[in-house]
Formats: C-alpha cells, sequence, structure tokens
C-alpha cells in the first residue's frame, strides 16, 4: 500500500503554461466610434427616463352607467395592466357622455382597447369615438390616471349639423375640445403633477385654495403601475366647470360623418392586411412560398418542397374544376 502511495506522489501533471499577454501595437489610423440613430433615439429614451415612444390616445363616447362610480370602475379595470410604460391620462364622466384620455405605449393601448371592447359592462358604452391618436409625444399631459366627475356646462350657439358640413368643421370643433381637455389638465393639475422619473409611491392630495366641500371631495390611491390616481367630485360651484368639454359639443363629434368609430379604428389598426398589388411586383409569387395549408394534411418536410406543394395545389384545383365542369353536363342532360 506504501508503494502504491509513493507512485501516486511521483506522478505529477504537466500542464502547459499560460502565455502572457503580449500589448500589440495599434498601428495606422483608428476607427472612429460611429453613432447610429439607433444610438441617438436610446440615448433620448433614457435622458427622459422612457423605455419606448409615448402615445396619447383621445376618445369620447355615450354611456347608461346608473352611477359614477360604476362607469370609473369600467376603465380603471382596463388602465390597471402591467405595460412598457405606465398608463396616465384622464377620465370625465357625465350624466351620458364620457371623455377619456390614455397616454401610454403603443402596446398598452391596443391592450387597453381590447380589454375595455371585452369588458363585462361593454354593453353599457355606446357611439365610442376616436378624437385624437397622437404618436411620440413630447411630454405627458398628466403623470398619472386621474377622474373628474362633474356636469358641464351648456353652449349658447352649439354647433349643429348641415348638409354643407365639411371635414374642416368637423376638424375645428375637434380641436376645441382637445383644447379645452388641455385647458382643463392645467387648471387642475398643473402645479401638482408628479414627474414620472421621481419616486411615485407617495400619495397624492390634489387641493384647492377654496373650500373642499365646495369643491368636492378628493382622494388619491395607488395603482397596480405605481402611478398615482387622483378622483374628483365637481358639483355646480366648481371652478373647473367652465373648462370642461360641453356634451353639445360632444354630441357633434359623435354625430358627425367625418369622425372615425373606435371600434373601426381598433379593427383597421389591429390586424395586418395582405397586399395584393404587390404579387406582380415580386418574384417568386409570394402564394406558392406561404404554406396556408401547413396543418390541414400530413407530408415530408424534408422532401416535399413549397413548389411542389404549389403544384399538388394547382392539380388539386384542376381536377376540382373537371368535376365541377362533369357535374354540370350531367345536370344539363
Amino acid at each position: 500500500m506504501e508503494e502504491i502511495i509513493g507512485k501516486k506522489r511521483a506522478l505529477h501533471a504537466t500542464y502547459t503554461k499560460v502565455k502572457s499577454k503580449r500589448k500589440v501595437r495599434k498601428l495606422g489610423v483608428e476607427e472612429p466610434v460611429r453613432k447610429t440613430l439607433y444610438d441617438v433615439v436610446v440615448e433620448n429614451l433614457k435622458f427622459s427616463g422612457r423605455k419606448t415612444f409615448l402615445h396619447r390616445f383621445i376618445y369620447i363616447g355615450r354611456h347608461s352607467f346608473k352611477t359614477e362610480g360604476d362607469g370609473i370602475a369600467c376603465f380603471e379595470k382596463t388602465v390597471n395592466t402591467d405595460g412598457i410604460e405606465p398608463i396616465s391620462g384622464l377620465y370625465l364622466h357625465y350624466n351620458q357622455h364620457f371623455v377619456h384620455v390614455v397616454e401610454t405605449d403603443e402596446g398598452s393601448i391596443y391592450k387597453h382597447l381590447n380589454l375595455l371592447f371585452s369588458s363585462e359592462d361593454f354593453d353599457k358604452l355606446s357611439d365610442l369615438t376616436l378624437l385624437g391618436d397622437l404618436c411620440h409625444i413630447n411630454n405627458r399631459l398628466i403623470s398619472y390616471w386621474a377622474t373628474y366627475v362633474g356636469t358641464p356646462k351648456s353652449l349658447v350657439n352649439p354647433p349643429k349639423k348641415s348638409e354643407v358640413e365639411t371635414a374642416k368643421d368637423a376638424a375645428i370643433q375637434a380641436f376645441n375640445c382637445v383644447n379645452k381637455i388641455n385647458r382643463l389638465v392645467d387648471k387642475m393639475y398643473g402645479s401638482s403633477s408628479v414627474s414620472l422619473g421621481k419616486d411615485v409611491s407617495s400619495i397624492l392630495e390634489v387641493q384647492d385654495d377654496e373650500d373642499s366641500s365646495a369643491k368636492g371631495e378628493t382622494s388619491a390611491s395607488m395603482s397596480s403601475q405605481l402611478v398615482t390616481k387622483s378622483s374628483i367630485l365637481g358639483n355646480l360651484h366648481s371652478p373647473f366647470r367652465d373648462y370642461l368639454p360641453e356634451r353639445e359639443l360632444l354630441d357633434y363629434l359623435i354625430d358627425s360623418p367625418y369622425t372615425q368609430n373606435l371600434s373601426r379604428y381598433l379593427e383597421f389598426g389591429g390586424s395586418i392586411t395582405q397586399v395584393g398589388e404587390y404579387s406582380d411586383k415580386v418574384w417568386p409569387v409570394p402564394e406558392e412560398n406561404i404554406q396556408y395549408d401547413v396543418f390541414e394534411k400530413d407530408y415530408d418536410k424534408m422532401f416535399t418542397m413549397t413548389s411542389q406543394m404549389g403544384e399538388q395545389k394547382e392539380e388539386e384545383k384542376s381536377d376540382d374544376d373537371d368535376l365541377a365542369s362533369e357535374d354540370l353536363d350531367i345536370n344539363n342532360k
């Protein structure tokens, strides 16, 4: 046993020595660091504290909720979602109308609309109309999701529909409505908005100089996106009433033939259609290369090529045409 141990000690492994790294002298002119457009975009997003571009989505409509709490709860479920950028905006609740402003990334807006259209209370919403879709906005209108319940004033000379109405007339009224929303947010939250780059975990209390009982109760709570939510209940003596979009203005925009329905907008923007005019300009023809029936029948993917599948389709089509012609001949006889 001692002899075996001695032999093992006598054995030693020979490992290759690690060569020391030599400093290679750089010859010639060094390649400059190239700054691409992507680098500029990423740098600007980091500087602004964002991960992607922001969009502002504004839409209006009518509702049949019995209480303002039901309407707020319906929309609150659709904004408490996880996304790339936190959802902020303003929800205005009237007796029969509503205005909703959503600010977030494009994917979160699409998810919000899908949740809204699939919600249980969607049957209580009607005449959803797109008012504006602003892409790549510079700043948020408001840094959290807030709600306001109130009654706007009535217009002395409301806009009326006429046979000579043009798209310019509808655009002017839409601009007036958006301008009122901007002035309302600036009046309500201009001095107490919270920056998303700072800590937003604290609760924000919206207060006014006058008596809070005359203006309505204010409350704030946290949402799942760590964005402060403020809720204000207004009344006839509220100073914000002058800045609310009037009901006559909303009715004009909803009934205008130049505004777009929200469901149609979602259907158009949520699906990628195949353009047929490119088939004559692209070779080979895309239809022969795209396997639309890949799961309909079994085939050997190692030996069956797309061109062969195209030929099989043409043969099957010709056989079907022959059978159809034979059936017509039999019926004629």
